[in-house]
């Protein structure tokens, strides 16, 4: 299917028409090719994460699954976070993850012709403590979580990132001592623009805590997080140049954006910029909601990026080089 996202032009809202709109021509395949876009869904997690808790019992495990089947049929994802493994009393939404988890592993073994793409599932763990119940299940991939606001750590996790960075020294060590020598880690680094609580950061304070992580080789992808939805391009071009003339290789990183409707033109720019610094992983939701509601609150979290808003922002980026 196609959505006509304005009134002059009609754009891809999903895997198989954005494959009929590439194989329209020869040039915009090439493109796409060397692009390689690899799309992280988040849907299931921070997705979720907004959801009114008066609500989360509505999210039942069946329905969790259908929606894991239903994005991987439509948009194709290499990779899917499918929860947290987290304190249920505070995200009831996220009871069942390590079981819906291992109902997509064990159905991989038979659900005919159909690639469940299970080896490439994640939760996001938020502690040592969860992690060992991570480990003892057998999650195959490992999401953490750090940022660079003092205050914002405080309030999400209840340390401060130097604890949290002593906590995640464990915490590779653990990951790189477990008989699972193949999971991969993906680190979001949150507030690399505004912390909720404590307001603007610098960008050369954003940037020294990036580089930071970058010595950890364990870890597979840093995930640079607009938690409040505010990034600005100009901002975001600065941190991303400083970190390639510091060293720090692009295909390590990857982008998670929240955007707003009155500021689409600048979120299409940060995307514009980062393909053509040959940043090509990005998060996206097949559902609008996400956002950190424990230190920003519901009503102030912005969407995720959508499926159908990145497809759009690549056709633009394509057509403009053909």
């Amino acid at each position: 299917m196609l959505s006509n996202t304005n009134k002059s032009k009609i754009y891809p809202n999903c895997r198989l028409s954005l494959n009929r709109w590439l194989k329209g021509s020869e040039k915009r395949m090439t493109l796409f090719n060397s692009i390689n876009p690899q799309l992280f869904d988040v849907t299931l997690r921070d997705g979720l994460q907004t959801v009114p808790k008066e609500l989360h019992h509505t999210w039942s495990l069946f329905l969790k699954k259908n929606m894991y089947y239903n994005i991987k049929f439509n948009h194709e994802p290499p990779k899917m976070e499918l929860g947290s493994i987290v304190n249920s009393k505070i995200f009831p939404i996220f009871a069942d993850s390590i079981q819906l988890y291992n109902i997509i592993k064990e159905e991989s073994n038979y659900v005919p012709n159909f690639d469940t793409g299970y080896e490439k599932n994640y939760l996001l763990i938020p502690n040592v403590k969860m992690l060992k119940i991570a480990l003892k299940n057998g999650i195959d991939n490992l999401s953490f979580i750090t940022s660079v606001s003092d205050a914002f750590q405080m309030k999400n996790t209840n340390r401060t990132l130097g604890e949290t960075k002593t906590e995640l020294e464990e915490i590779i060590n653990m990951v790189s001592v477990s008989n699972e020598t193949s999971k991969m880690i993906k680190l979001y680094i949150s507030c690399i623009n505004e912390c909720p609580i404590s307001g603007k950061i610098e960008n050369d304070i954003v940037l020294n805590e990036i580089l930071y992580y970058e010595k950890y080789n364990k870890i597979n992808e840093l995930c640079l997080s607009d938690t409040c939805g505010t990034l600005k391009y100009e901002d975001f071009k600065y941190i991303i140049d400083m970190c390639i003339f510091y060293g720090l290789p692009t295909n390590k990183l990857s982008l998670h954006l929240h955007y707003s409707d009155d500021c689409i033109d600048n979120t299409k720019k940060i995307v514009f910029y980062a393909l053509e610094k040959n940043i090509n992983k990005f998060d996206v939701s097949a559902i609008n909601g996400g956002g950190c509601t424990l230190t920003i609150g519901e009503n102030n979290c912005h969407n995720n990026l959508t499926y159908e808003l990145f497809y759009k922002f690549l056709v633009d980026y394509i057509e403009t080089k053909i």
